[in-house]
């Protein structure tokens, strides 16, 4: 549990760091929104992990998929963590918010990396194919949830908290990123 919390701290700070792109209250948002993101997507992509996993052969009892999944979430979150100095120079130094929009995709990607290297050696017996398939489908799950929860980096003065309307998060980065 403490490893999940920690998991939750770090994305707390990843996300007030990233709100520094605005400042202002978009510095609370982003703290709110960014655990809120990665709990989200964990939550609705738990259940195919577990699937993928006991398909796979892996057994998998409960003790073991929750370490398993509080590992890769902690490591993910001390990836974000260590690479939020970064992540935080380019927010308060850049008006570019596609730079920081393809920034924000590449720590992503490096964290995703890791974990994913957390999770071949957690589950062995998971095929490498099957464990690609499941991380794919959690960043496209994280994507949609990012865009489900926008506008994360930037909001227009006195626009609401989240957007309201149906978009997918490829015309979402398209709009964006320009």
């Amino acid at each position: 549990m403490r490893v999940l919390a920690g998991s939750l701290i770090s994305c707390v700070l990843y996300g007030a760091a990233s709100g520094f792109f605005q400042g202002g209250t978009q510095v609370a948002l982003g703290a709110v929104k960014a655990p809120i993101i990665v709990a989200f997507s964990a939550a609705l992509c738990i259940p195919s992990l577990y699937v993928f996993g006991s398909i796979a052969g892996a057994s998998l009892t409960r003790e073991r998929f929750v370490v398993t999944l509080a590992g890769f979430l902690g490591l993910l979150g001390l990836i974000l963590v260590g690479l939020l100095p970064i992540e935080w120079l380019f927010s308060v130094s850049s008006k570019s918010l596609p730079f920081v929009v393809w920034l924000h995709l590449l720590v992503w990607t490096l964290a995703i990396v890791f974990a994913a290297r957390f999770l071949r050696a957690a589950i062995p017996e998971m095929p490498t194919g099957a464990l690609m398939l499941w991380l794919i489908l959690f960043c496209i799950v994280t994507f949609q949830v990012t865009t489900f929860v926008r506008p994360t980096l930037w909001r227009e003065p006195a626009s609401p908290v989240f957007d309201r309307g149906k978009l997918f998060f490829f015309d979402h980065f398209r709009h964006v990123v320009g």
